[in-house]
């Protein structure tokens, strides 16, 4: 069930705006009750701003086996303010520092910017009340300060962690309690091991400042050895995934499968909310297939949709170029146009080329996670990705599955709308012409007219002909209709003896009564059968004006159906108008509604028959 707007823009608002209201209340208690150590050195907010800031944007990546872990630095400028700043000094220069970071590095969006910041002053306050409570008259530069220090930060950490959860938990639906305690514990854990870390630094900074140079060159082997080790893992990883999908465009043989599957794992291994995949069938095609993974799209998988012209603007803005990086602040307004109807922040898009044509596009949008967008490093493996797809199309796998896949879907639309005997539209179809022929009256101020045949005493005459010589009267029946008509009127046929006629931009209801005698002209002229016998079939017509018509599609051939059985009434071969003093019985004959997933219930089904 979907929220109404204010409701949903109250609870993303309500939870931040509460944890920040929390934070500046319990920031403004602690300041005001607790004070500064007497240090052998101090610090100024703007110092610690400056450290939460770097520590904010160097995050550490940690991958364990298969599993990856994030280590936040952000409790060393943390613990140096608890022994060498105040209170305020700290709380102010923590906002300010990663709040800056938040917002410039990582691009938050607003609410969460808020309730972060909230986090940051609730938990920075409860740590200064722990580190100071346990302390006590203990000196900061002993083992029991080092415990003060220890339970401050791990009480900031489990704070922290536990608003997290809350915010998750109010947010998302199947956020369970396990997933609560392993946040929990994976905070604590990473929280003891930077800590650590920390009261190294800031008990050589108590004792002799001067030392602190000392630790500058293991400082910096291990960064060196961090830097190697995360780009070794980035190329394998980066490998890994290349074989992974060359293996599964190799082995592919359900299109649909094997393109959610390979977006699923783009996304897992970019971190990208989005992925789209969309397939451009040949020239001159208004219709393109598009699957998208992610971010509520669990089923779609090679979905008919209209032409997009920002799709095609975004395939001519690639050119020669292998992908292309779009940001929301992108100078281009047809890029950014491109991203605003998709709800995105940043995008990458690639061409999948052939040696004559682009077969379609693979875009990868919205980077989650601590790194504020898509690098040139993922631009480049994302084109390596879709030059590995771009050769299975051309060879031939992936497109022979995705024919396949069209002419079958094809085959099935065509069962859906049109009439099997005749090759005419059916009740579907033509209520769906109709409904399209409104609305584009509508915007040209014209108006149209349906008009409803029905053959007279055709039960008699069928029965003696059988099902071959009733089908060869229909359709000799329904193609001196259409031969009777202009190109863009349309014929459909909506019963088993009876026919509907759509006219088009009619300039006077006179009009629609002309094209009716006609159609009464047309099918009375005997009927050469295969045997060289004729059959003489009547009909009679009724007719309706779309203009003043304030029904749907029903309810007008429900009322050239009854200016029909009022023509029926008075003799056969007789057409007559609808008048709103004739009006329409209920519990007559309606026009069938079949639902509009129809077609793509009927592909699905056929095709796992096909490929099962």
């Amino acid at each position: 069930m979907r929220l109404p707007r204010h409701l949903g823009l109250l609870r993303v608002w309500a939870i931040p705006t509460a944890v920040l209201l929390g934070g500046a209340g319990s920031a403004v208690l602690v300041v005001r009750r607790t004070g500064p150590l007497h240090a052998a050195l101090s610090m100024s907010w703007w110092q610690l701003a400056m450290l939460f800031f770097v520590t904010e944007i160097c995050v550490m990546h940690l991958h364990v086996r298969r599993d990856a872990h994030s280590l936040s630095l952000s409790e060393i400028p943390l613990v140096l303010g608890l022994l060498f700043g105040s209170p305020g000094g700290l709380l102010l220069g923590q906002l300010a520092g990663a709040g800056a970071a938040l917002l410039l590095h990582r691009r938050q969006p607003p609410h969460t910017l808020i309730f972060n910041c909230g986090t940051l002053a609730v938990s920075t306050s409860i740590a200064l009340v722990t580190f100071q409570t346990v302390l006590g008259r203990q000196s900061p530069a002993s083992p029991p300060g080092w415990l003060a220090v220890l339970a401050g930060t791990a009480a900031a950490g489990a704070v922290s962690a536990l608003l997290i959860c809350a915010a998750m938990a109010a947010t998302q639906q199947g956020f369970s309690t396990g997933s609560a305690v392993r946040v929990v514990v994976s905070a604590l854990l990473g929280t003891a091991v930077v800590t650590t870390f920390a009261i190294v630094v800031a008990t050589v900074m108590w004792f002799q400042p001067a030392a602190i140079g000392l630790l500058v060159l293991p400082l910096m082997a291990v960064f060196a050895a961090y830097r190697g080790y995360s780009a070794q893992r980035a190329r394998t990883d980066h490998l890994e995934f290349l074989y992974d999908a060359s293996r599964l465009l190799q082995e592919a043989k359900d299109v649909e499968s094997t393109v959610r599957v390979l977006l699923s794992r783009a996304c897992t291994m970019f971190r990208a909310e989005l992925a789209e995949f969309t397939l451009f069938p040949g020239s001159g095609e208004a219709v393109v297939y598009r699957t998208q993974v992610g971010r509520g799209h669990h089923d779609e998988g090679m979905v008919p949709i209209g032409l997009d012209s920002l799709d095609e603007a975004v395939t001519e803005h690639l050119g020669g170029r292998p992908a292309l990086l779009v940001r929301a602040a992108h100078r281009d307004r047809v890029l950014a146009a491109y991203l605003r109807t998709r709800g995105l922040k940043d995008a990458m898009v690639v061409a999948l080329q052939s040696e004559t044509r682009v077969l379609g596009t693979i875009m990868l949008g919205n980077r989650v996670g601590d790194v504020n967008s898509f690098t040139a490093d993922d631009l480049r493996l994302f084109a390596t990705l879709a030059s590995h797809a771009s050769i299975a199309l051309e060879n031939g796998r992936l497109e022979r599955s995705v024919t396949s896949l069209l002419e079958l879907e094809s085959e099935l639309r065509h069962r859906v709308y049109y009439d099997t005997a005749t090759g005419l539209p059916n009740r579907l179809l033509f209520s769906e012409r109709v409904t399209g022929m409104r609305r584009q009256a509508e915007l040209r101020g014209g108006h149209a007219a349906v008009l409803h045949l029905d053959l007279d005493d055709f039960a008699a005459p069928a029965g003696a002909l059988g099902d071959g010589g009733v089908h060869h009267v229909l359709a000799t029946i329904a193609d001196r209709l259409q031969s009777a008509v202009r190109p863009a009127d349309v014929v459909a046929r909506v019963g088993d003896d009876e026919f509907a006629v759509l006219l088009n931009d009619i300039e006077h209801p006179a009009d629609a009564r002309a094209v009716a005698e006609r159609l009464l002209s047309v099918v009375r002229h005997p009927i050469l059968m295969e045997d060289e016998s004729e059959v003489q079939v009547r009909a009679s017509v009724g007719v309706v004006d779309d203009a003043g018509q304030d029904g749907d599609v029903i309810d007008l051939l429900e009322m050239a159906m009854a200016a029909t059985r009022l023509a029926q009434s008075r003799g056969s071969d007789r057409c007559e108008v609808y008048t709103a003093d004739l009006g329409v019985r209920t519990g007559r004959r309606r026009l069938g509604r079949v639902p509009r997933d129809l077609t793509s219930l009927a592909v699905q089904r056929s095709e796992s028959a096909v490929t099962g």
